[in-house]
């Protein structure tokens, strides 16, 4: 038995249509996969640059606690030691 022409441009024809569907199916999948992967690496960043900032803020604190206790002992009265 010999091969139908038509039937052979046809079966290629198809072939080459869902090669086509294919890619157009792996680039959106792959889209998909890269924004999710942003979002994710956003949000971790975001919650570090939060975590940066509230620390920031607690040194601020320890450094004006760290000053205002200077300040008191260089202007308070020089102490007795008892012996």
């Amino acid at each position: 038995m010999g091969q139908v022409p038509r039937t052979e441009t046809s079966l290629e024809s198809r072939i080459q249509e869902l090669e086509a569907q294919l890619a157009v199916l792996t680039y959106r999948i792959e889209a998909r996969v890269e924004k999710s992967v942003e979002e994710k690496w956003q949000l971790r960043l975001s919650r570090l640059e939060q975590k940066q900032e509230a620390l920031a803020q607690r040194v601020a604190q320890t450094e004006g606690a760290i000053s205002v206790l200077g300040q008191r002992s260089a202007t308070s009265t020089p102490r007795q030691s008892y012996q």
